[in-house]
């Protein structure tokens, strides 16, 4: 059997530990409000098969304009870099084989649990999207997407949430009420999603 397709899952108290831990030492370098679990933690699942963190970071001054994602200035990401030189993380590979260690995604393995950890940054513009989307499940992100096309809206992966397919204007979104509302869903917590 192919190692890559074992799935194995850990305690939801685990998680929440290490979550606890990362997020307690990532807190003070991200924007106020804007670090969170997301997933099937989020979602209350019993067992899960990662802990997934979204963050929005508070940027160092940059010696170069347009450096706002240059991981140089974020200061979780220098933080989650000073963790894979300590030890504390370990980069690990996608189910393709691929490590991700970018300015947006992050996939690691907390050393000491052999959680995988994905870390998953994000401007103020996509914050709510990041938190939405990463929470999941895929089923539930499928039906979001289906209804932001209905509504004539793209839904991006990455920065700003919404695009009006017509006019291209940008639609901005300030809360996770609202994003859903602008796929055509009411307000499901993610409990229940």
């Amino acid at each position: 059997m192919n190692p890559k397709t074992i799935q194995t899952k850990f305690p939801a108290e685990l998680a929440r530990e290490v979550a606890d831990e990362l997020m307690a030492e990532l807190r003070p370098l991200c924007e106020p409000e804007r670090i969170s679990i997301a997933g099937s933690l989020r979602r209350g699942k019993a067992q899960v098969g990662d802990l997934e963190i979204c963050y929005v970071s508070r940027i160092a001054p940059s010696r170069r304009p347009g450096d706002m994602f240059d991981s140089l200035n974020s200061l979780a990401d220098l933080r989650l870099d000073e963790w894979l030189r300590y030890g504390v993380l370990a980069k690990r590979p996608s189910v393709d084989g691929v490590y991700t260690w970018g300015n947006l995604n992050k996939l690691a393995v907390h050393v000491k649990t052999k959680l995988p950890v994905d870390f998953f940054g994000a401007d103020e513009a996509g914050w709510w999207r990041t938190l939405v989307i990463r929470t999941g499940p895929k089923e539930f992100n499928l039906k979001l997407i289906a209804g932001a096309t209905a509504r004539g809206l793209k839904l991006h992966a990455y920065g700003p949430a919404f695009t009006d397919t017509t006019s291209g204007e940008v639609m901005p979104c300030h809360s996770e009420h609202e994003f859903l509302a602008m796929c055509g869903r009411e307000w499901i917590k993610p409990e229940e999603r």
